[in-house]
């Protein structure tokens, strides 16, 4: 019932194709806050092109999860709603 300001995905998207993994952002609601973060960890596989209309991606963020995540195993995607 109130706009969500934060969603995190781990390796949820792996499970989903290919083509639904890139077009995730664009099934969020309409009511996802400006400035919400998305965080989507993905193993194995993950989206390979992000559409991303409404989203900023936050590259220093991404490599700073990817640095700082023991496994190594690990694709970051962390995105903020414009």
């Amino acid at each position: 019932e109130k706009p969500w300001d934060f969603v995190s995905l781990s390796d949820t998207i792996s499970y989903l194709p290919e083509e639904q993994s890139n077009r995730i952002l664009e099934r969020w609601p309409q009511q996802t806050k400006s400035g919400a973060i998305t965080v989507i960890r993905a193993f194995m596989k993950g989206p390979t092109d992000l559409r991303h209309a409404d989203w900023t991606a936050l590259a220093n963020e991404e490599k700073k999860a990817w640095q700082t995540d023991v496994t190594g195993v690990y694709k970051f995607h962390i995105m903020q709603k414009k």
